[in-house]
């Protein structure tokens, strides 16, 4: 074997550790909440605000929270919005808000959810932190008041999880 294809197997072994090394570092991150951290605290918003609740699993969580007549459903939305048809039938003749990145929304805001995914992902694989959370789907019943329901906790619940 010439000393130059050494040399550059060499070089070509050293990449492939580096590059290796490196994916795996940046995996073991973390960097999103689990599921049942985003659940756990949307939990613990409700509760906080006089909620009795009750948790159920379809594709993602589901939060329902009762205080007196006032009843709140709370979903995990798929960032692309695979399942906003089946949200917007649960929330037929009640109010349907969105809670995504400290803010308020009546219509989905698919293009901020899915810049702001994208973008985190290539934080992420930077092996930059990307603390990213799905968006929410809350569902009011019209027996709530606009201030029975911790509507900027609800939104705000992003920042509390790392």
């Amino acid at each position: 074997m010439s000393s130059s294809r050494a040399l550059k197997l060499t070089v070509l072994a050293v990449i492939i550790l580096v590059t290796v090394t490196t994916k795996i570092l940046i995996a073991n991150r973390g960097g999103e909440p689990a599921p049942t951290d985003l659940r756990d605290a949307v939990v613990k918003t409700l509760q906080d605000n006089g909620f009795e609740t009750a948790l159920s699993n379809r594709a993602g969580f589901v939060v329902d929270g009762q205080r007196q007549d006032c009843h709140v459903r709370i979903l995990e939305t798929e960032s692309e919005g695979y399942n906003l048809d089946a949200i917007e039938n649960l929330a037929a003749g009640a109010r349907l808000r969105f809670a995504y990145d400290g803010q308020l929304f009546d219509q989905y805001p698919t293009l901020r959810v899915v810049f702001s995914r994208l973008w985190n992902r290539m934080k992420s694989r930077g092996g930059f932190a990307s603390g990213w959370a799905p968006p929410l789907s809350l569902i009011t019943g019209a027996a709530c008041r606009s201030g029975d329901v911790p509507w900027q906790a609800l939104a705000d619940i992003r920042q509390h999880l790392h």
